[in-house]
This record gives structure tokens, C-alpha cells and sequence, in this order.
């Protein structure tokens, strides 16, 4: 009998981008019923539930009678039609039978794990049965392998007071079998199996774990007890991960130590997780702090009402990488930096928490109350998924991300679907309506989004999902029923960014095509998509903003969002309006230009971005009228320049400061204006042009005195400023004299030549006037024929001088009377009166080479040559050979050189008396 009771509450929300996930039922069983199990005045919870590796459903659980409970289990295909159903525990001896655990392996086996008293009979034959002890209510558990067609391979027992299961798991390595489980109060060690080393449980007074490792064929590998004698250990749950590494959970009240680390606090619970390396190492992988005191009554719901579902109070899940918890706690929980206090008033709280070795990545949450630990499955098609399953009975925020999602139970208490993304954000939340206590009890995944679900219900259940018929189950005790609901997907999917023109009034039209990027459901009815916005201003936008596409189901009422966010295109560029200004130079020399001076209300259709001038800073080198461009940009990257005449003003006239000076006259007769910046303090904001003394007289004709003076400044802008000054002017510069050289002849009468200055001055010049020129010597004479050196001396007003060296090449005319007298008588009588005979030469006789006296017969009474014809003291003194010379005429030869280079000769005669 197949039955719809899913019943949709509310919407999911979307991230970006949105993956919403919608649960639709495929189909429904009420298993208590002539279909499965016995009916009568009994009950049924399915608490456990398995999908072997073919698709098939193996389903487990508690069939309860007015005096007994037995179990009972089930094959079905995909479609969720029977296979086969098992009850175990039908005699009168078997009482109190419970399943704890269920398993199947890649053959499709399957293994059971379960508590009873007295005998069992686990299988079909006599010999299939376990005896326990008949007589007692001592409870042992079992453990049982049965093939894919429900026949029993193999069975044993051991005693539940000294060991007490909690978990099974097969290794997908090597196929063996671990249980987990706790023992305490054993006053001597235990002994499974002699046979094997690691086969002894060592005794204890407190309460320690236990793991079983069986072959799978039901023989014993080891067994491995946790935790010091006193310490006290309560067992969680157990996974081998496809590495074949076992992991567990645990809880202890005590400090201890486990592989070298102490872990625990005194009086508070802690939450181990354990990882063992068969058959006795073992290491701590992380130890989450609790407080309260919810752990402590998890041993007496095992060993009392075995009518209430089992549960564990915190579930390990192993997907990819990632270690995943989900327990129960109350007050608090912390691990690592991540703290979680409890929000409920209730005293219980879920918790999921996702271990990771970066502390940054662990995912701690407070998920919505229940009073089981949530069952937790991920989905192979979706990764980033995982599915919860619990049960609340008030109305509860389902969506702890956004506090928006509150969903009310019916009646007494609802069971719920929780989807998580493997970050911890939510994404959808189902909830089964019933009027009373409607519960999840376990979920597995099938295949192609579609999970399959156990639970209960009691009473009536309202199962209505949108269209579909309502159907009303009417039982007046428990009745399970399981259920495989469709996950499947609605999804919004939004371009990440659209661009869009924006036109010249700023605004944006926005269709749907434009955002949808292939939204779609997996679901068969046509979607309607609506914008949240379809006219955006980009003025208002400005770089961007998100829209959102709201995607709907009308017929199943399902609506996902995503956003796009909207980025404007904008091809239309600002317009860029410009101004003149006039800018005034300050006082340091500086102008300067603000946007503002020159923007004359630039405007574009969007926004304007900035605006940027070619210049911003004038100083006295700028010139004085010159453009500058304002560039005008947009927010899209557009732009446009306008050009601004800008007039520099400058209205700050020089700073002068006199004081009395010295100056002196530069080459050309004038005051070296270099100098004025260091004889008076001027200065300007920006620059002088020009520095001026003006002198009231004629500097080159006055004499060295102060004389009065101003002192004027213009600077580059025409400013003007002047101050008077008392100046001394002072000429240093001396004349400028070039000499030349000349050649002179003196007449044959003449004897002096008296010089003349400027006739040896080739240049003359001077940067004021010439005073004076003289030539020294002033005068030469007959005597100074030839090369003579004159050196010409110019002085100017203030008396420098400056000399120079002439050359003056002095030639004469000459008559050889003129060259000297000779005397034609002479008498040697020693009176002191013509005593001696020599020629009386002018100073036109340079020397005199031969000068001869001959007697009439040709004989030579004195002969001298080449002496000086003044003062020689030479001469004939009228005698021969040391006697008297006779008395008589003689003749005379005389050869002299002329002082114009010339020789000349003279013969005559001389009468000696």
C-alpha cells in the first residue's frame, strides 16, 4: 500500500548563486498491516534502515505485543515493494528482543546487532537459535549475518552485563566486523577468546569502552578496552572510513590520559573522537568541552524501556575529507575558538559540527531542537549537501542564518527534513504534519536525489502535499512507515553581471532575458520569473546593484531567487562646460586653480566621476595668460575637455631697501647694474625684471664725491618701487691703449725731433674720458738715428693709466762738409795751442775707421783706424818714428761712417810749422 503524507511548509532561500532543494514524495508504506507484519493490538517502530549497494531497502525494528517486544526485518526494491520480511523472537521464551544496529556489505548482506533475554531464534531451523539464560532476566546481545535472501550464515551471543553494544560497522577493506560498546564493574579480566593475543578485557570499576573485531565469518580478531580502571567512558558511535580506519566518538567525565594526550575535565562532559589502528593504538583526534549533565542517562535508555527508539547522542559521519558530528548537548559547547551557547529554553539542544584542522573551516551549529539525535545522510549526486532528520514540537527557526524561517509542528509534534550546505548555510526544511508524535527515526541515501526515511506515527497523520488527495491513516497504536521523498531541484540561475546601455536620461529598462542565465526545475510544471526591479537609474546605482529573478513553481508553490548584479553601460560622455579666471599670485609667488574656477556646470546623464585639470599650480614663470583644459570623467570611464583662458595677476609691488653704496663704472662708462641686488635688500613675491640706478649728473664728468641716486625695481608684472641712496662712483677700469711704431728723417739742417704723443697711438679709448697722453722721451736728436723705444702713457679722468711701447726708426739727410772740419795748419810746439792734429767730426760722424798723414814722398808719419770721433784723445802730434816731423805741407786721408750708414772720405792737406 502505497500513501503521499509530505507536507511542504515553506520556501527556501537562495545564495548566489541559489541551489534550492524541494522535497517531493515518490512513495509511502504503512508498515503495520496485513502487508508486512502481524497485525492485532501491536505496535511497530522501524527504527533502522539500510540501501545496500544495489538499491534495495533493508528495513529494521521493534514489533511489540501486549507482553513481549520481538524484532522484525525487511527487504524491499527501489520502488519500495517487499521482498521478503523476517520477525525474530516469536516464542514464548523470546522476550524483550531489540535491534540496536543494522549493516549491509557490498554483497549484499546483511548484519544485525541487538539485545534479548532468554532464547532467540534468528532464524528459520531449530538449530538457529540463540540461548541467553532462560531462567533470568540477564540480557545478552547478538550479533547475526543473513544472505541477500534473508537466510541466517551465522549467529553468536555474549553476556550484555559484562558487554554492552552500542555500534556495528563493516570494513570496506577487508570486510570485517567492529562493534563498539561499553563494560564496567568486572571484577576480574574477560576473557573472549584464549586463543588470540588480544582477545582478554582487563577488569575495571568504572566504565570503559570496548571494541569487537569479528571476521566475516563470525570469528573473533581482537578485542580492545579504552580508559583506565576508574574512568568513566559512555560509547557514541563507530565509523570505518573507505581507508578501513576506525574512528569513534565518546564521552567521559574524568581526566585521563589516551596515546599520550590527557584529555577530559573533572565533573564536566567531554566529546572524544578517537582514532584506532587495530589492534591497540590509539590517538585523540579532537576533544570537544560540553557542560550539563545531558550524556550522563544515555546507559539507562539502553537498559530500560528497549520499547523507546534507540539513538546515539553524537553521530560521526565520515564525507570526503571532512568529519562531521551530530549530537545533543545542553548549556554549552566549545571546540577549538568556536564556542556555541545553548539558545533553546528546552533542556536539549542539536548540535552539527564539522571538524577540520584549520580552525577557520570548523562549522559549529545549533540546529532546531529535538528530542533524538538528528539522523544526518549526504547526498552523493550534491556534494555541498547534507540531509537532517528530527523532531520538534514547538514552533522553531529552522533557518539560524537569517532568523526568518519559523515553522510551527501539528498537533503534539512533527517530524522535519533539514538540508544543509556543507558550509553549514541553510537551504530548504520540510516537515511531515501529523496531529500527534510523527518522527524521523533514520534516513539513507538511494540514488539520483531520492533518500529514503523510517519513522512513526500515532493516531491520525494528515499527509497532504500540495495538490495531491489527503489521506488519513487512523491507528490507535504506533505505526511506522517509511517513506522516499524526491529531493530535486529548483533553481534560479542568474547572469553574474549584466550590463545593461544606459540612455541619455541615466535610466536602465531590464527584461528577463537579460538576468536569466537557464533557470529550471527538475519538476515537470512551467516556471514563472518575475524581476525585483525592471527600471534602474544609474545616478542612483552608480557602479552597480544587485536584482533579483524570482523563479516559481504556481503549481507545487516553490520559489527560488537568484541576482544579477546590474552594471551600467553608459557610451553617452559628460558634457564638459568651462570658465575663464583670474588668478592672483600670492605672496610666496604661487597662484592657485581649483575645479571650481573653471567648471561652469560639466553635467552628464549618469555620474560624474572627476574632474581633472591640466594644472592645478601657477608660479611667476608661468606666463601671464595661457590656457588650461578640464578634463571631465564619467562613472563609465567616458570623457570630455573643455579649455579655460586663465590670466595671472599679479598686484604686489617689489620690496626695496636703500642704503648709501659704493658702485663702480663698467667698460662702457656706467654703473654695473649686476651689483644693485647686493648693494640695497629687494625682493619680490615673484621676480625682478629690472634693477636701474639712476645718477642725476654726468658720472664720466664728475669728480669722485657722493653723488645722489634712486634706486628702482620692476618685477615681471610691471610692479614698480624705488628708493633713494647716496652713491660714491668709483672707476677702476683703466684706459684701453694700442701703440704703433713710426719712421722718422730728419732734414739735412735739423738736428731735434720733439715728439708727439698721439702720433704713436694706434686705439685709444676709455669707458669715461682720456685725461692725458705723453710719449717718453718727448724728444730725440741726430744722435738717436735708428731703432728707438718710446713708451706712450694714456691717463684717463680718475687717473688710471695704462701704457704701451712704440718703435720709432730715426733716419737723416746728410753734406759731407757738414760731417767734420780738418785744420790746414798746425803747429806742435807744445804751447797748448794746436798741439795735436785730429778732424773736429759733428755728431753726424758715427765712427771714423782710418785717419792717415802722408809726407809728400808717400811715406806715412801717423796712421790711426777705428775709433771714436769725440774725445778720443787720438791724434798726429807732428812727429815720425819718435822724431820732429820736418816743417812742410803733408796730406791727410780720412774715412769715417755717417750716422745714416754711409762712408765717407776726405783727403787734404795740413801745413806743419
Amino acid at each position: 500500500m502505497k500513501n503521499v503524507f509530505l507536507s511542504l511548509l515553506f520556501l527556501a532561500s537562495a545564495a548566489l548563486p541559489s541551489y534550492a532543494q524541494f522535497a517531493k514524495h515518490d512513495w509511502s508504506n504503512q508498515l503495520l498491516g496485513e502487508t508486512y507484519l502481524s497485525d492485532g493490538n501491536s505496535f511497530y517502530r522501524q527504527n533502522q534502515i539500510e540501501v545496500d549497494a544495489f538499491g534495495n531497502i533493508i528495513g529494521a525494528g521493534t514489533n511489540g505485543f501486549s507482553e513481549m517486544n520481538q524484532y522484525s526485518f525487511k527487504k524491499s526494491n527501489s520502488d519500495g515493494e517487499l521482498i521478503w520480511v523476517k520477525e525474530m523472537g516469536t516464542g514464548n521464551t523470546d522476550i524483550s528482543s531489540q535491534l540496536i544496529d543494522l549493516e549491509t556489505d557490498a554483497a549484499g548482506n546483511v548484519y544485525l546487532l541487538g539485545l534479548f533475554k532468554g532464547m532467540l531464534d534468528v532464524g528459520t531451523s531449530d538449530d538457529e537459535v540463540l540461548i541467553g539464560d532462560p531462567f533470568t532476566d540477564a540480557r545478552f546481545f547478538f550479533i547475526a549475518k543473513y544472505s541477500p535472501d534473508g537466510d541466517l550464515l551465522w549467529s553468536f551471543c555474549y553476556d550484555a552485563k559484562r558487554l554492552i553494544p552500542r555500534e556495528l560497522e563493516l570494513s570496506p577493506v577487508d570486510g570485517s566486523v567492529t562493534i563498539l560498546g561499553y563494560y564496567f564493574l568486572m571484577m576480574d579480566d574477560y576473557i573472549l577468546d584464549p586463543d588470540i593475543e588480544f582477545g582478554v578485557l582487563e577488569q575495571r570499576f568504572g566504565k570503559g569502552l570496548f571494541l569487537l573485531s569479528l571476521s566475516s565469518a563470525g570469528n573473533v580478531n581482537w578485542v580492545h578496552g579504552l580508559g583506565v580502571p576508574q574512568s568513566m567512558m559512555s560509547p557514541s558511535d563507530l565509523l570505518i572510513d573507505s581507508d578501513g580506519q576506525i574512528i569513534l566518538s565518546c564521552f567521559a567525565t574524568d581526566v585521563f590520559t589516551i596515546g599520550g594526550v590527557e584529555v577530559g575535565e573533572e565533573d564536566k562532559n567531554s566529546l572524544l573522537v578517537l582514532r584506532f589502528e587495530a589492534p591497540n593504538t590509539i590517538e585523540v583526534l579532537q576533544e570537544v568541552s560540553t557542560s550539563g549533565s545531558s550524556f550522563n542517562h544515555v546507559h539507562g535508555i539502553l537498559l530500560s524501556n528497549f520499547t523507546e527508539p534507540n539513538y546515539s547522542y553524537a553521530r560521526l559521519h565520515k564525507h570526503g575529507n571532512d568529519l562531521w558530528l551530530s549530537g545533543v548537548f545542553s548549556d554549552e559547547i566549545s571546540v577549538n575558538d568556536n564556542y556555541l551557547e545553548q539558545i533553546n529554553d528546552s533542556n536539549y539542544s542539536n548540535f552539527l559540527l564539522k571538524l577540520h584542522e584549520d580552525p577557520d573551516s570548523i562549522v559549529l551549529l545549533e540546529v532546531p531542537r529535538n528530542e533524538f539525535t538528528p539522523s544526518l545522510e549526504f547526498s552523493s549526486n550534491n556534494d555541498d549537501m547534507l540531509v537532517l532528520t528530527g523532531y520538534f514540537q514547538e514552533p522553531t527557526d529552522f533557518d539560524w542564518t537569517s532568523g526568518e524561517r519559523i515553522l510551527s509542528p501539528s498537533g503534539n509534534g512533527s517530524a522535519y527534513m533539514l538540508g544543509v550546505s556543507n558550509d553549514g548555510d541553510f537551504m530548504f526544511a520540510d516537515v511531515l504534519a501529523a496531529e500527534s508524535n510523527s518522527v524521523f527515526y533514520d534516513i539513507e541515501y538511494v540514488r539520483e536525489d531520492k533518500f529514503i526515511l523510517t519513522g512513526s506515527f500515532l493516531n491520525e497523520m494528515d499527509a497532504s502535499l500540495n495538490l495531491d488527495t489527503t489521506i488519513i491513516y487512523d491507528c490507535e497504536q504506533t505505526n511506522g512507515f517509511e517513506l522516499q521523498v524526491d529531493i530535486r531541484v529548483i533553481r534560479a540561475i542568474c547572469k553574474d553581471t549584466v550590463e545593461v546601455m544606459v540612455d541619455h536620461n541615466g535610466e536602465l529598462d531590464l527584461d528577463i532575458q537579460m538576468v536569466d542565465d537557464g533557470s529550471y526545475t527538475e519538476y515537470e510544471n512551467p516556471l514563472e520569473m518575475t524581476l525585483s526591479a525592471d527600471m534602474l537609474d544609474c545616478q542612483s546605482i552608480a557602479e552597480g546593484e544587485y536584482v533579483e529573478l524570482s523563479v516559481t513553481d504556481n503549481i507545487l508553490g516553490y520559489t527560488d531567487v537568484c541576482s544579477s548584479y546590474i552594471i551600467p553601460i553608459d557610451m553617452v560622455p559628460p558634457v564638459a562646460l568651462c570658465q575663464s579666471a583670474a588668478l592672483h599670485v600670492d605672496g610666496d609667488g604661487i597662484a592657485e586653480l581649483s575645479v571650481e574656477d573653471v567648471d561652469a556646470d560639466s553635467y552628464d546623464n549618469c555620474t560624474i566621476d572627476t574632474l581633472v585639470l591640466s594644472q592645478y599650480v601657477f608660479d611667476c614663470t608661468s606666463q601671464s595668460s595661457q590656457s588650461v583644459s578640464l578634463t571631465v570623467t564619467d562613472a563609465s570611464g567616458l570623457s570630455n575637455t573643455c579649455e579655460a583662458s586663465i590670466i595671472l595677476v599679479d598686484d604686489i609691488i617689489p620690496a626695496v631697501d636703500c642704503e648709501d653704496q659704493t658702485v663702480y663704472l663698467d667698460e662702457n662708462g656706467e654703473v654695473d647694474q649686476s651689483i644693485l641686488f647686493d648693494q640695497g635688500t629687494v625682493s619680490d613675491n615673484c621676480s625682478i625684471a629690472s634693477l636701474e640706478l639712476l645718477l642725476h649728473e654726468d658720472i664720466c664728468l664728475t669728480s669722485l664725491t657722493e653723488l645722489q641716486a634712486e634706486l628702482v625695481a620692476i618685477d615681471a608684472y610691471g610692479n614698480a618701487n624705488s628708493c633713494e641712496l647716496n652713491v660714491m662712483v668709483l672707476d677702476t677700469l683703466s684706459p684701453a691703449l694700442e701703440c704703433r711704431d713710426l719712421r722718422y728723417t730728419l732734414s739735412v739742417d735739423q738736428e731735434q725731433l720733439f715728439l708727439e704723443a698721439e702720433d704713436f697711438v694706434q686705439q685709444l679709448s676709455d669707458n669715461c674720458a682720456i685725461a692725458d697722453v705723453s710719449v717718453f722721451p718727448e724728444e730725440l736728436g741726430i744722435d738717436d738715428l735708428g731703432v728707438n723705444s718710446l713708451m706712450v702713457e694714456a691717463t684717463d679722468l680718475q687717473g688710471n693709466k695704462t701704457t704701451c711701447i712704440a718703435q720709432l726708426d730715426l733716419f737723416a739727410l746728410l753734406n759731407a762738409e757738414d760731417l767734420l772740419y780738418m785744420p790746414n795748419v798746425f803747429s806742435p810746439n807744445n804751447d797748448g795751442i794746436n798741439d795735436q792734429l785730429s778732424p773736429f767730426c759733428s755728431k753726424k760722424v758715427e765712427r771714423i775707421e782710418q785717419f792717415t798723414i802722408l809726407d809728400r814722398w808717400g811715406n806715412i808719419h801717423y796712421e790711426e783706424k777705428d775709433f771714436e770721433p769725440v774725445n778720443s784723445g787720438l791724434g798726429w802730434t807732428g812727429t815720425f818714428a819718435g822724431q820732429p816731423s820736418p816743417m812742410g805741407v803733408y796730406f791727410y786721408q780720412l774715412r769715417v761712417l755717417a750716422v745714416d750708414g754711409l762712408h765717407y772720405e776726405f783727403i787734404g792737406t795740413v801745413n806743419l810749422l
